[in-house]
């Protein structure tokens, strides 16, 4: 988070078992401040965990799957970098019609709006975007007409 002390880095691991019936998932987070437990214990429980375990609790996961492939500007994974905060979620919030909340210090809940597939996500202030493991950023969107989205993009 990038109110978190400049020299703290957090690391998540995630292990995916096999058991009978499904997936497990081992998740574990190390190296962040103490007093951001709390914090972290909530967000990954309502941002992650609970829409996760709420869309594969269905009992036609493929049908989930092609509504998450039909829903116009549907967000499949999120957390987003920005080294410029305000004009990021100006961005998006023109482009695709996200709603941004203030969660924490440099820190928003973005929502899609989405009827039917709602994982939504967070951006992030940052003093500058880095590829690879530290601020790499995956978003899937998903539209009904490429052409016309990104001649928004580029307006």
């Amino acid at each position: 988070m990038s109110y978190w002390p400049s020299d703290i880095s957090s690391t998540c691991d995630f292990a995916l078992k096999d058991v009978p019936g499904g997936c497990e998932i081992d998740f574990t987070q190390t190296g962040f401040p103490a007093d951001e437990l709390r914090n972290l214990s909530e967000g990954w429980h309502s941002y992650y965990w609970k829409p996760l375990m709420e869309y594969f609790s269905n009992e036609q996961p493929k049908k989930k799957v092609q509504q998450a492939q039909d829903e116009k500007h549907a967000v499949c994974h999120f957390d987003i970098p920005a080294t410029n905060f305000e004009r990021a979620q100006k961005f998006y919030s023109e482009v695709f019609g996200w709603k941004f909340t203030a969660w924490q210090p440099d820190y928003a809940i973005w929502e899609t709006g989405a009827k039917r597939h709602n994982i939504n996500g967070g951006m992030m202030k940052v003093d500058r975007v880095e590829t690879g493991e530290r601020q790499a950023v995956f978003a899937h969107i998903s539209t009904h007409d490429i052409h016309a989205t990104a001649e928004k993009v580029r307006a």
